[in-house]
């Protein structure tokens, strides 16, 4: 299945000064604190939120591979203007993944048949069947299309992938 968006987090253990890194030649960080409290630093198009707690978030990965890679980059890019024997490695907090169950989807009969299950299906407010698990969130659409949110790891979207594809 693939990934759409991976979030992790951290914290560097220290506060940081956004106003004076924003203003280092050689970094690239957005901080207008009249629209936001936290800044941006870009790596590799990518912006990871720094706030001046010293915490730290990392969205838009697309492998489990990059949150590694781009801590690392982080941490080569602050090394100069903070101590890096402080940081913390960043823990995943949310995959995203979707999947095409390759069929039509009774959204309306899923919750009569499963009454022990945590479902909702209300077509007013979402078109989606919204079903809670332990190891995260399924989206199913009647088009057979489903996205698995609040994931920690990517084995729990396999593991909902096969529960979703056992029911219907």
């Amino acid at each position: 299945m693939p990934i759409i968006n991976i979030v992790a987090s951290g914290s560097f253990n220290q506060n940081i000064d956004l106003e004076n890194l924003s203003h280092t030649s050689g970094l690239e960080i957005i901080y207008n604190p009249k629209k936001y409290h936290g800044g941006y630093l870009i790596i590799e198009k990518r912006k990871v939120t720094l706030y001046k707690s010293g915490k730290y978030i990392l969205t838009g990965l697309k492998q489990i591979e990059d949150v590694d890679r781009v801590y690392t980059l982080i941490s080569r890019t602050l090394f100069p203007f903070m101590d890096i024997s402080r940081f913390s490695p960043p823990k995943i907090q949310n995959i995203v993944m979707v999947e095409n169950l390759g069929k039509k989807v009774n959204l309306i009969s899923l919750p009569q048949e499963h009454p022990e299950l945590k479902i909702q299906y209300e077509p007013e407010q979402f078109p989606g069947l919204v079903c809670r698990r332990n190891e995260g969130t399924i989206l199913l659409f009647s088009t057979g299309k489903m996205v698995l949110t609040g994931l920690k790891n990517i084995e729990d979207g396999e593991m909902l992938k096969e529960f979703i594809s056992g029911i219907i």
